[in-house]
């Protein structure tokens, strides 16, 4: 090349980086928002339809291998959240349409950022050409305000430069601005158009994102090999992400298309609970009251109620409660007790008066433990007790009266 072009060129170059310096000193200054701070960065991929910074959508030629340098145009419509510093003090998120990072190291793309700091909100626009640095529009920009956002890709007809250009434009129509900058990356790959809200990062990593409660995406349309259309367009395929972080999740609703557009939401659906160890599984132990024996020593009546379980196995830690009666005089005494490692438990009665005794089971319970209700068939003729005076059994000033009480196991 002729030394006088080489030196025409250098300085044509530099006049026209410095212009580009000019502009977006004008237009996209860092400011106090936290958008010039934070990264908008590729989708932290977990799986097809899981991420952890990204929500909503994105579509390509093909989910596993997209094709580069088939997108061309991505354009969206949105209202400005409103962020609840109440529930996230400090929180952000950033909703913004853009080309590339669903499969790719780049992101051209331009939006809103709502965030909460020290639970105070604040609200701005911004551009980037990831992974450079994100950069705050300044523009005045509230909840409410109805943005358009556009990314269009123009191929290079200059010879020295073959990466082509980005056109990228935000308008608010509530506020009545429109800033536009045109911009290059020699490293995009131009593989799928997203819609996304997202979890900003740091380089520490994903921030918290705030509670944003909905935002609503409409007008949602790609170009992707030279047609244009919705989200779902049967030209190519879509992924529905949702996200799933360990500090909230967001997720997309269903499109709905008009013409060559789709409308869709985004919910934040807040901080993702712990996961609860599952209780472990409970067995009932079906038991039933296998025998009820007598013994009778001086004037101590002794009775034995034996639980059992199905397989008649001896059941212990039973509570066992009973109705002692005699029969014939029309007395009765209850007690309780628990069994032993030999599924037994016995009662007894002192001064207990003569007479027909029978038991009434009338509980077994325990840990698991189902009774079936059934009290066997049971009698004990008390034939003789030490337990009397010369006008009776059991009667008179200087008579004990009957005690009945669980036995120690």
């Amino acid at each position: 090349m002729p030394s006088e072009r080489i030196g025409s060129w250098i300085s044509w170059r530099m006049v026209l980086m410095a212009g580009i310096v000019v502009l977006l000193a004008l237009g996209a200054t860092p400011g106090g928002s936290s958008a010039g701070s934070v990264l908008h960065g590729p989708r932290h991929r977990l799986t097809y339809g899981t991420s952890t910074n990204w929500s909503g959508y994105a579509a390509l030629t093909d989910l596993s291998n997209p094709q580069t340098g088939s997108v061309t145009a991505a354009s969206g419509t949105w209202t400005v959240p409103t962020v609840d510093c109440s529930v996230t003090a400090n929180g952000y998120s950033a909703t913004w349409v853009g080309i590339d990072g669903y499969a790719s190291s780049t992101v051209e793309q331009l939006g809103t950022e709502q965030d909460c700091n020290g639970g105070v909100p604040g609200y701005s626009a911004w551009i980037e050409m990831y992974p450079s640095a994100s950069q705050t529009i300044n523009r005045v920009v509230k909840p409410g305000d109805v943005m358009t956002a556009s990314v269009t890709y123009s191929a290079s007809t200059s010879w020295w430069n073959r990466s082509g250009s980005f056109h990228l434009q935000l308008t608010n129509a509530t506020q009545n601005w429109t800033y536009s900058t045109t911009q290059s990356s020699s490293r995009a790959q131009r593989t799928s158009a997203e819609w996304i809200q997202e979890a900003p990062s740091s380089y520490q990593g994903t921030l918290p994102l705030v509670d944003f409660n909905t935002v609503g995406f409409t007008n949602a349309s790609a170009t992707i090999n030279g047609v244009t259309g919705p989200i779902d367009s049967p030209s190519w395929q879509h992924d529905a992400i949702t996200m799933e972080d360990g500090n909230a999740t967001a997720t997309p609703g269903g499109l709905t298309d008009s013409g060559n557009t789709s409308s869709f939401q985004v919910t934040w659906a807040g901080p993702t609970p712990p996961t609860q160890p599952n209780p472990p599984p409970t067995t009932t132990v079906n038991v039933h009251v296998a025998s009820i024996t007598y013994s009778a020593t001086g004037s101590t009546l002794s009775n034995t109620v034996t639980v059992d379980n199905a397989s008649g196995q001896p059941v212990s830690g039973a509570t066992v409660a009973v109705t002692l009666s005699n029969t014939t005089r029309g007395q009765s005494w209850s007690a309780s007790g628990t069994t032993g490692s030999d599924g037994k438990v016995s009662f007894s009665l002192s001064n207990a008066p003569t007479g027909t005794y029978t038991t009434k089971v009338t509980s077994v319970t325990g840990t698991d433990l189902a009774w079936d209700g059934v009290t066997p068939t049971n009698s004990y003729r008390m034939r003789f007790s030490w337990s009397f005076s010369f006008f009776g059994p059991n009667v008179g000033s200087g008579d004990t009266p009957p005690l009945y009480a669980a036995m120690a196991s």
